[in-house]
């Protein structure tokens, strides 16, 4: 598949519909509360966003052209860490060029690359790359998100049934390499696969959903095995970001433009829907962390950058989370 299909294919699953959800886990009325903290002119369509916790700023990473800003919590200033066009040209035929983001404990960015099938580390102290990683000769990939687990970050590939691998001790970072195949163990189809990926607290365990299909997957390190995530029959189809609080999962579903939240069991084998939210306002919602009681979402709309109709400012939106899980 080309590059070029294969964003068609993931923007695709934006407009598509994958059917109502049940009365039984029907959306809450939307929030007219909710918070919009716009993003700058320089980060157009952002898809990754973390928060680092000690400094309370957050960073987000543009998919266009892989600019990178950090945003101040107190007053919604923001200072510019990577310009557009650093970690590559920007230009549409290496869109989306920067997607999943993550922040490691020495205050390193960990991006995955999308179309380009690379990942690259910054430093955020000075904005420079410490490290670009990218895959052996092959097929095209999609590198859509990462996350660390013990003494690596794994990488999901949304076009190559492979889960990649990066081992890191301190500051030492390894090569990228095919860790897990799994052209025998999902049910790998047309238009991207998996996106989003959390690991458990202990480390042992990664979460990730299959964007066309809807399927959770839990996946463990140690036996690299794979199982499926019963949720009652319920599918996440245009799933994309994943955030675990706990054995609470939240994640964002870009076409019917809410946000699910799931009580997974401890065995995490299994899990049912605490509750959702829609909104108008969630045009194709990305990835997302926790703060206090809230959801911070960054709304990428990416569903509109073939005809350039995206409206601005790109925003992220403060979710609290009282609003997806209705009280008792």
């Amino acid at each position: 598949m080309t590059h070029r299909r294969l964003f068609a294919a993931f923007a695709g699953l934006a407009l598509s519909s994958c059917g109502a959800p049940d009365q039984e886990t029907a959306a809450p009325d939307p929030v007219a509360a909710l918070t919009a903290r716009p993003l700058p002119e320089t980060i157009a369509y952002p898809e990754g966003i973390v928060w680092d916790q000690t400094a309370d700023v957050y960073y987000v990473v543009s998919a266009a052209n892989g600019a990178i800003v950090r945003v101040n919590f107190a007053d919604n200033t923001s200072i510019p860490i990577v310009a557009g066009g650093q970690l590559g040209s920007g230009d549409a035929a290496e869109f989306p060029m920067a997607l999943g983001l993550k922040l490691d404990d020495i205050g390193r960015l960990w991006i995955a690359g999308g179309v380009r099938g690379d990942v690259h580390i910054v430093d955020t102290r000075t904005g420079q790359q410490v490290k670009h990683l990218t895959r052996p000769d092959g097929p095209p990939s999609l590198f859509n998100d990462l996350a660390f687990a013990g003494e690596a970050a794994f990488v999901t590939d949304s076009s190559r049934p492979i889960i990649w691998r990066i081992s890191r001790n301190g500051a030492e970072i390894g090569d990228l390499e095919p860790w897990l195949d799994l052209e025998d163990e999902i049910p790998h189809a047309e238009g991207p696969n998996l996106n989003g990926v959390v690991a458990t607290p202990d480390g042992s365990t990664l979460i990730a959903v299959q964007m066309n299909t809807g399927l959770l997957w839990k996946v463990d390190i140690a036996r690299r095995a794979i199982s499926q995530i019963d949720l009652g029959g319920v599918l996440l189809q245009s799933g994309d970001g994943l955030v675990l609080d706990g054995r609470r999962l939240y994640a964002t579903v870009q076409d019917t433009q809410e946000i699910v939240a799931i009580d997974l069991a401890q065995d995490y084998a299994t899990g049912s829907i605490a509750g959702r939210l829609r909104d108008e306002r969630f045009v194709a919602p990305a990835t997302a962390f926790l703060r206090g009681g809230s959801l911070f979402v960054v709304v990428t709309q990416m569903n509109r950058f073939a005809d350039s109709s995206a409206v601005r400012p790109f925003n992220v939106y403060e979710v609290p989370v009282s609003a997806i899980i209705p009280s008792n």
